[in-house]
Parts: structure tokens; C-alpha cells; sequence
């Protein structure tokens, strides 16, 4: 089968969780045989339009930056999307969408002649109004039209789509809370993976702790996030308040890099766990040693 995915960036070029899922999936459908087309926006301008890496097809669109008053904004990634499909791709028998816009344009080319499938990863206007939150004047003002022409597109793949998955429960309520209940019982819940010949709990749990620099008498708690304002890392900063007061012992590490690293350190001040909580940073998930390290703690 020619079968096209949809991400909104490569994993090659930026990792992210979405586009992992997209990559990992891409890289097996490759590996059974099949022809896999991979979509997604092109970052860097010296970066190949199109490439050819481990038997999988990957394509990178260029988009027009419109001023945020034109209307034309909303369908710019679209727009370059299906421009750069009808110069490379024919025609698909299957198109699987991670990202709406670009996944519209597939679908406008292609879905009446192939299969159609999306993945909700989170619903766009929900995430986007957090990303949106701290706007000010006229950019706070438009938040609200442009939440509503999201969940308009978000709307359209969704119902482009022939089949509809959500890696939880409560994504799958969200989507149905925002679109209705004839969306929300399309979707099928299809829960994240994980490699487990390549990711298992280790027996040395200890010496793995010692390798990370974590202490071995207390409880480890480790999460890796963007710190942006979705990733609800404050409320878990306020959780770790509460257990300090209760006598609980515990180090709480958190990985990744964001605009509220400064008011997330602050807060952990505030709350009085100034000594259980620190920030790693930026952790470089590409290195294969580092991702089993922590991987192998459970």
C-alpha cells in the first residue's frame, strides 16, 4: 500500500511527542513492506523539500506567513501542504492525519479515493488557548475568533475521517465536550506504546540512579514536558507542597525547556520544596543511552 502520514513536523528535524508517534509508525509500515509518504512543515530552508531516509518518503512544505489580521493565516499550512502533494504524490491508498491542517489538505487531494484515518493528540483550540493565555490588547481580543475557526477545521478532518482514535479517555471527552456526541462515538481510544525489546524495567534500579546523579533513598519522581502553561506543571509543583507538608520523602525531577522555567523555579520557593524539586533542562532524548536510562527506572 502507498500510505501518506501527516505530522506536524519530522521527529528527524525536531522531536516532539506527536511527531514520535508519527515517526515510529512510519518507520514500521516502512519495515512491513509498504510505501510511506511522511508530511510535515520544513523549518529550516536548508532543509530538502524531499528526501528519502530508512525506505520512508519525507516530504517538507513551505507556508506563506500572513499577517495575523488576514484570514488567509488560518489555511497558510494547508495551502503549502497541498501544493507540495500534488508536485510529488499522484494519488494514496491510505492517509493517516497527527496535525489538521496539513491533514485537510490530504484529505481534499485524496479522500475519496482512500482510507482516512485521524489521531487526536489533544484538541487544537483547547491547546491553543493555553498557549494564547497571556495575550494582551488586540492579540487577546482575536483569541476567541481564531479558537472558533480552529475548532472549525479540527471539526472538518473529523469529519473527513473514516476512522478517529484518541490516546485517552479523557482527550476522547474533551473532543466529544467541543464537537458533540456524534463525533465522540466514532472515536476509539487507542492508548500510547512503547518498544518493549528495546525499553525494560532494569534489575540494577539503584546504580542506574547513581548514573543520573539521583539520590537512592527517597522515591524518584521524573517527568519530561515542555514548560508551557497546558503541561499543568504548576498544579504538580503545588501537589509536592502538599506531600512536604505531610513529612513525605521524595525528589521530583523535571526535564525540559519553556518559557515558565523562571515562575515554575519560583513557585517550588514558594511551596517550600526548594530542596525535592529540580530542573534538568533540555534532556537530549535522541541519545539512545540517556532515553534507556530513564526509561529502564519504570
Amino acid at each position: 500500500m502507498r500510505i501518506l502520514i501527516t505530522t506536524v513536523q519530522h521527529y528527524e528535524d525536531a522531536p516532539s511527542g506527536s511527531s514520535a508517534i508519527a515517526h515510529h509508525e512510519a518507520k514500521w509500515l516502512a519495515g512491513q513492506g509498504h510505501e510511506v509518504w511522511v508530511l510535515g512543515a520544513k523549518l529550516n530552508e536548508a532543509s530538502a523539500e524531499y528526501e528519502v531516509r530508512e525506505g520512508r518518503h519525507l516530504l517538507r512544505y513551505s507556508y506563506r506567513r500572513y499577517p495575523k489580521w488576514n484570514p488567509r493565516r488560518a489555511l497558510a499550512h494547508q495551502d503549502g501542504a497541498e501544493r507540495l502533494l500534488r508536485r510529488y504524490l499522484a494519488g494514496v491508498d491510505a492517509v493517516h492525519g497527527h496535525i489538521p491542517l496539513t491533514t485537510l489538505a490530504a484529505q481534499k487531494l485524496y479522500g475519496r479515493a482512500a482510507r482516512t484515518g485521524y489521531s487526536i493528540h489533544s484538541p487544537m483550540g483547547m491547546e491553543m488557548s493555553e498557549v494564547w493565555a497571556g495575550r494582551r490588547g488586540l492579540r487577546k481580543w482575536l483569541t476567541g475568533a481564531e479558537i472558533g475557526v480552529l475548532n472549525h477545521l479540527e471539526r472538518r478532518v473529523l469529519e473527513g475521517s473514516g476512522t478517529i482514535t484518541a490516546l485517552s479517555q479523557y482527550t476522547k471527552r474533551c473532543i466529544t465536550a467541543i464537537h458533540g456526541a456524534q463525533i465522540g462515538r466514532r472515536i476509539e481510544v487507542v492508548p500510547g506504546f512503547v518498544d518493549t525489546a528495546r525499553f525494560q524495567p532494569s534489575g540494577d534500579r539503584a546504580g542506574l540512579k547513581r548514573e543520573l546523579g539521583w539520590p537512592e533513598d527517597v522515591p524518584v519522581l521524573f517527568t519530561l514536558r515542555r514548560l508551557t502553561p497546558r503541561m499543568g506543571l504548576d498544579r504538580l509543583i503545588e501537589a509536592t507542597g502538599v506531600l512536604r507538608k505531610k513529612g513525605a520523602r521524595f525528589r521530583l525531577v523535571i526535564g525540559g525547556q519553556g518559557p515558565l522555567r523562571r515562575e515554575l523555579e519560583e513557585q517550588v520557593q514558594a511551596v517550600g520544596a526548594g530542596g525535592q524539586v529540580s530542573f534538568a533542562g533540555y534532556v537530549a532524548m535522541r541519545s539512545c543511552c540517556q532515553r534507556r536510562r530513564l526509561s529502564a527506572l519504570g
